[in-house]
């Protein structure tokens, strides 16, 4: 199975998820920047915005990576069987940090594919 392939939030998941971002005092905003994906697909997972054809898998691996539970928390128990059921099983997300104070900015490169300045 490819991590690009596509899962759906089960019901239960989606209670599950909004329970863990929550417990994390995490905005949707603020999970999705920390598991490198976009707010939509946060949402999408959650069921507040259509998702016919659902989510990479790899963005579940990462919100469920970020929030310290597992994918199977997550997806429809279909698929649950075909995704790494720990947290610790789970791909690292290359992070490089650089800071510049003189310019009071931290620059976080995830995945080398995307660059986000932190003040």
């Amino acid at each position: 199975m490819l991590l690009s392939e596509k899962v759906q939030s089960s019901e239960e998941g989606k209670i599950n998820l909004k329970q863990a971002y929550k417990e994390a005092k995490l905005t949707q905003e603020e999970l999705a920047q920390k598991a490198n994906v976009s707010v939509d697909t946060v949402k999408r997972l959650l069921g507040t915005k259509e998702c016919p054809k659902g989510v990479e898998r790899l963005a579940v691996i990462n919100i469920a990576k970020v929030l310290n539970m597992k994918p199977t928390d997550i997806v429809d128990p279909k698929v649950a069987a075909k995704l790494p059921s720990s947290p610790n099983t789970l791909p690292k997300i290359p992070t490089l940090s650089i800071t510049a104070p003189k310019l009071k900015a931290k620059i976080v490169l995830t995945n080398f594919s995307g660059i986000s300045a932190l003040n």
